[in-house]
């Protein structure tokens, strides 16, 4: 009897670790992605914006 609860507790903890990281990854993976969208957004920006002036001084 011992042995099964140990073998429970063993497992439950493994799964609420393992949704532990599961959990991470997905708050990390959500940072990563505005990080790069929002710098994705930026560069668009700069870029439009430094093809505005070239062209407005080749005229």
């Amino acid at each position: 009897m011992f042995s099964i609860c140990t073998f429970l507790r063993f497992n439950t903890s493994l799964h609420q670790f393992q949704f532990e990281i599961d959990s991470q990854y997905k708050t990390i993976h959500q940072h990563i992605e505005r990080f790069t969208s929002s710098a994705r957004s930026r560069s668009t920006k700069y870029t439009a914006h430094a093809c505005d002036t070239a062209s407005i001084s080749a005229i």
